[in-house]
């Protein structure tokens, strides 16, 4: 896994030497994102889908990850400011438990009546795989926005949509013109013994010309 950041100059050997002797927390800066995990989300598929309560328990904090270009795309794009700020690549291992899918950026969009279902069917299942398909399909039979949300809240924890999104190798421009071969939330706290590097991107390449975007595939 890989996450981006952008912090000021005055602040990076601090920040470096606080994830490495940390790990990733819910305590800084910034708020962590929350996930509330759904275990067997196959089997929920095939139960009742209207009964389904996307938001089990409690939240867990987490925070967003990707792969390699999309983490210093987003390093890279929040480095500007009146201030001088750093983009920092972080990489570190996760537990597949620990992971869903984020589904902000494109997942979400392409499972409401804004998709070109024609479009997006054969996208998905080279993104996401073809077990995202059993959600999809689901989803675009009915009307209910709910439930097409509750679809996806399903689909994002399954582990073989998690697996195959991890192994994409198309680049998506999603929405916000954000770009990512794979998206993640991983729940916190990430130890300091699963942080692989923590690097500083001395230069930031040029944007890359992406292969799927959110535009081509909505209405």
């Amino acid at each position: 896994m890989h996450r981006g950041i952008a912090v000021a100059e005055d602040d990076v050997g601090k920040v470096i030497a606080a994830i490495m002797e940390k790990g990733l927390t819910a305590l800084g800066p910034r708020r962590p994102v929350e996930v509330w995990p759904l275990a067997g989300p196959r089997m929920l598929l095939d139960g009742d889908v209207h009964s389904i309560d996307p938001r089990p328990g409690e939240a867990r904090p987490a925070v967003y990850a990707a792969d390699a270009s999309g983490a210093l795309h987003y390093a890279c794009r929040n480095n500007g400011s009146a201030r001088e700020y750093v983009p920092l690549m972080i990489e570190f291992d996760a537990p597949s438990q620990e992971v869903c899918v984020d589904g902000n950026d494109l997942l979400y969009v392409m499972f409401s009546r804004h998709a070109r279902i024609e479009a997006a069917r054969p996208v998905l299942e080279a993104c996401y795989g073809k077990a995202i398909l059993d959600y999809a399909e689901r989803a675009w039979a009915t009307d209910d926005p709910k439930l097409r949300i509750t679809l996806c809240d399903l689909a994002v924890w399954d582990p073989e949509v998690v697996a195959a999104h991890h192994a994409n190798r198309l680049l998506i421009r999603g929405k916000s013109a954000t770009l990512f071969r794979s998206a993640f939330k991983v729940m916190l706290p990430v130890a300091a013994t699963a942080i692989v590097a923590v690097r500083r991107i001395e230069e930031c390449p040029p944007e890359p010309r992406f292969d799927v975007s959110i535009e081509a595939l909505t209405l």
